[in-house]
């Protein structure tokens, strides 16, 4: 029961931050096009680059996006190891949203 708890506590603290950063985005969860080019982004190792080197130049954006990258990674792994267990672990719309843009860009869909 206490893993249970946990895991939905993380996967609710990690989906509360990845709407945070989709909203500094001025993204609409809603927008599946929005979602998909933030996707793709992720996907893109040339446009990694390039948002690094923005953020590291104090861009804000840059740095939404790259902490977006970053939870999002998080919240699969949250979602993967409480699966291991048996445990039903998952996020808001907001990452629903964008969990179902990065499984379309990656399969190409």
């Amino acid at each position: 029961m206490i893993d249970a708890l946990r895991y939905g506590q993380d996967a609710d603290a990690v989906s509360l931050e990845i709407t945070r950063r989709l909203i500094a985005l001025g993204a609409d969860w809603g927008n599946p096009a929005q979602m998909r080019a933030l996707a793709e982004e992720m996907l893109d190792e040339t446009a990694l680059h390039r948002i690094r080197e923005q953020a590291a130049g104090g861009d804000h954006l840059a740095q939404a996006k790259l902490d977006l990258f970053g939870l999002s990674g998080i919240m699969l792994m949250t979602m993967e190891h409480s699966a291991d267990q048996g445990i039903l672990a998952h996020g808001n719309d907001a990452w629903k949203a964008f969990a179902r843009a990065l499984w379309q860009a990656k399969d190409g869909a």
